[in-house]
C-alpha cells in the first residue's frame, strides 16, 4: 500500500455517555474528497479477557472537519481501550491514528 504526505489528519474522539462510551473519528482535510474509506477498530482489555469491534464505510469529506464512524461500548474503570483509525483513498493511505485509554481514564 502506498503512503504519502496527506492533506488529511484523523483523531479518535471518545465521549462518555450514561451507559456507554462512544468512539468516532474526526477527520480534517484541506480539500473536499468524495472517495475516502474509513475504518475504526476498538479493542477492550479487561481482567477477564478482551473483545474487539470494527466498523468501516465510505465518506465524502468537505474541506475542514468531518465526523466518521460511531461505535458505542460498555467500559469499566478497570478496562484498557485501544482505538485505531485508518483513512484510505483506494490503496493509498491518507491518514491513520492509534489512541490508548488507560484504565479509569474514560470514566467521569
Amino acid at each position: 500500500m502506498a503512503a504519502y504526505s496527506s492533506p488529511c489528519t484523523v483523531d479518535i474522539i471518545a465521549t462518555a455517555e450514561k451507559q456507554q462510551h462512544r468512539f468516532h473519528l474526526l477527520l480534517q482535510c484541506e480539500m473536499a474528497d468524495s472517495n475516502l474509506h474509513y475504518e475504526i477498530g476498538i479493542e477492550k482489555k479487561e481482567p477477564s479477557g478482551s473483545s474487539r469491534t470494527r466498523q468501516s464505510g465510505h465518506i465524502s469529506v468537505h474541506a475542514g472537519k468531518n465526523q466518521a464512524g460511531n461505535i458505542a461500548i460498555n467500559v469499566l474503570p478497570t478496562d484498557t481501550v485501544t482505538a485505531t483509525a485508518i483513512i484510505r483513498r483506494d490503496d493509498t493511505l491518507m491518514a491513520n491514528a492509534t489512541r490508548t485509554f488507560a484504565p479509569g481514564s474514560l470514566n467521569p
